[in-house]
């Protein structure tokens, strides 16, 4: 069991729009955890968690992006910090060269921080800011999985699959609800001590917000890596997205006064040459802590760029 309390203050002065965001709070964050090995190579965990997570600059920032003036967008200098409460059930499996995890977990917003957007009919004017509106339930199952299939092949394999409903605060009639998917399977084969090829295979869609729905992305790429000068510098010849030469990524907004359909074309068939030189080796004793992880910063979904 532990507490853990954070205290946080955002003093900022946007100078174009003379905007000032002055924010003081403490948030008391407690987590349980209960772990049982019920045999020598399984584990069953069960957690609670609240956590936290506060909005960065560019949720803060007042400036108009008027580029489309039918469609603007700002941050918001009064958007607070989103929390979260989570319950987890994990069975993890461990043995030799072999680790299996299985997670259910369900969780809970109700400050959570949405993109919305308002259109003005008499002007024809849609703007777009972010807000503490969202209400959300989620609930997912995580599977992790790696093994070595021989002394020279390795398999690696983790996924999500999350089921969101998200509610209008402000407006119950307002709600949204679907699947969001995170799924990365990758390989690698070791012909030699120096030779080896790698391959990645990856799928991406972010659960809806209150009134967008976000498209779907897979990515994968091989790779053949060779190693020169006693193993000091890898040469990687990688082919990216092969079977795709362009893809189209489409984003839907919509309530009961518009719809909005976002098309973005990226360019995705690729090919990288890389070349890694190691040299040297830390002879220093240095702490074996890990350190601090910034992971409380807000990450929204970011639309796909190219042309």
């Amino acid at each position: 069991m532990g507490l853990r309390a954070e205290y946080t203050n955002v003093n900022g002065d946007f100078v174009s729009s003379s905007t000032q965001v002055k924010q003081d709070y403490i948030t008391f964050l407690p987590n349980i955890q209960f772990t049982n090995r019920v045999t020598p190579v399984t584990t069953l965990v069960f957690a609670y968690t609240k956590r936290l997570q506060r909005p960065y600059i560019w949720d803060l920032n007042p400036f108009v992006n008027n580029n489309d003036s039918l469609n603007i967008s700002h941050g918001n200098p009064d958007l607070g910090p989103q929390t979260s409460h989570s319950l987890s059930a994990q069975l993890r499996f461990a043995k030799g060269n072999t680790f299996a995890g299985i997670n259910l977990d369900g969780s809970y917003s109700g400050n959570k921080i949405q993109q919305y957007s308002s259109f003005d009919p008499a002007t024809g004017i849609t703007t777009t800011t972010s807000l503490n509106i969202g209400k959300e339930f989620q609930s997912g199952l995580n599977l992790n999985f790696s093994t070595k299939l021989t002394p020279k092949w390795s398999l690696y394999v983790n996924g999500s699959l999350r089921y969101s409903t998200v509610t209008n605060n402000a407006d119950a009639s307002q709600s949204n609800s679907g699947f969001g998917v995170n799924f990365n399977l990758s390989m690698s084969y070791k012909f030699s001590d120096k030779f080896f090829i790698s391959s990645y295979l990856g799928l991406w869609q972010e659960p809806p917000s209150i009134q967008t729905t976000y498209p779907f992305n897979t990515w994968h790429n091989v790779a053949f890596n060779y190693k020169v000068f006693k193993d000091k510098i890898n040469i990687s010849l990688r082919a990216v997205n092969y079977f795709e030469k362009t893809r189209d990524f489409k984003t839907i907004t919509e309530d009961q006064n518009f719809y909005n359909t976002n098309i973005t074309r990226q360019i995705r068939r690729g090919a990288v040459l890389a070349l890694t030189w190691n040299f040297g080796k830390l002879t220093e004793n240095v702490s074996k802590k890990k350190g601090v992880s910034n992971d409380d910063i807000l990450n929204k979904p970011a639309a796909p760029t190219g042309n």
